[in-house]
């Protein structure tokens, strides 16, 4: 092996005794082989001013009017009534389900599934099922 590379056994107690004095850390001549800690980066805060905001004179006739043209979809709903998965899985054809309304009893108009109306049902002039709306839903 190379003696040249080797610290001598004065050289490592001196930088023991270094090390003690200086908390660990190291000093090659009088500058510091430690280098400080970065910076905490800057941060700028800006608080920003919105403009005031009116609200404008729109009637509710036009706001009804951007509505003229949206498609629902309408169904009657006859009645309801509550049934376990296994009625449903044992159901036949021929089976009745007793709904919660009465024969002749008003049936409810929907669009998009929200009750919008409450009417009777007829048969119209092309042998379909129709609803004569007899009261509005508020």
């Amino acid at each position: 092996m190379e003696e040249k590379n080797r610290l001598t056994e004065d050289e490592v107690k001196a930088l023991l005794a270094e090390e003690k004095e200086t908390g660990g850390v190291f000093k090659k001549g009088s500058q510091s082989m430690v280098s400080p800690p970065p910076a905490a980066p800057s941060h700028q805060i800006k608080t920003i001013q919105f403009a005031q905001v009116s609200p404008t004179g729109v009637s509710q006739a036009s706001d009804i009017g951007l509505l003229s043209n949206v498609v629902g979809i309408a169904s009657g709903q006859l009645g309801s009534t509550k049934m376990s998965f296994r009625e449903v899985l044992e159901m036949q054809a021929g089976d009745i389900v007793e709904l919660n309304r009465l024969a002749g009893e008003d049936i409810d108009l929907l669009i998009n599934d929200k009750s919008v109306a409450k009417g009777t049902v007829i048969l119209t002039d092309e042998d379909k099922l129709g609803i004569r709306i007899t009261e509005l839903v508020t």
